[in-house]
């Protein structure tokens, strides 16, 4: 029987997305300006920053669904 992770934690939860994908979802909260040449850990830490656990958890799910090249 699946259990609720009691404990998730926000940076493995973004670590779930492709580069491209973490970028674009920091550009619509707008939080992108300075960080298109930034390694994919900082544009992670400012998501992890911008937005609230649940609409991460919500994204990530919505992107790893609709992933179609991988």
């Amino acid at each position: 029987m699946p259990l609720t992770n009691p404990s998730p934690d926000p940076m493995s939860v973004v670590a779930l997305f492709w580069r491209d994908e973490a970028l674009s979802f920091l550009e619509e909260l707008g939080g992108a300006s300075g960080m298109q040449s930034r390694f994919r850990a900082k544009i992670y830490s400012k998501l992890v920053d911008k937005a609230p656990f649940d609409h991460l958890c919500n994204r990530v799910r919505r992107c790893l669904r609709d992933r179609r090249d991988w």
